[in-house]
């Protein structure tokens, strides 16, 4: 009899340098029924960079374009203002 891993459990590992479509969306937090499927729907409308591909494997994403991304919409969102920030 195999044991069960404990849900309570959370293993963190480093993320790959190349990520298949369902680990970058997990990557970048997608969620709901199909988060890989949100994600690709993401990088057609132009939001996330398109993948590398290689003759003969699946389409990869690279984790530096994915931060670079993640870290120019950051950038591009206009700062909330903090209601604890009083001059």
């Amino acid at each position: 009899m195999t044991a069960r891993p404990d849900p309570s459990v959370v293993i963190i590992r480093p993320w790959p340098a190349l990520m298949p479509a369902p680990l970058a969306a997990d990557y970048l937090g997608f969620t709901g029924k199909n988060p890989a499927a949100a994600f690709l729907k993401a990088v057609g409308r132009g939001l996330y960079p398109p993948a590398v591909h290689h003759p003969g494997e699946r389409k990869k994403w690279r984790k530096v374009d994915l931060d670079r991304e993640i870290e120019r919409l950051a950038e591009a969102e206009p700062e909330a203002e903090d209601e604890w920030d009083v001059a």
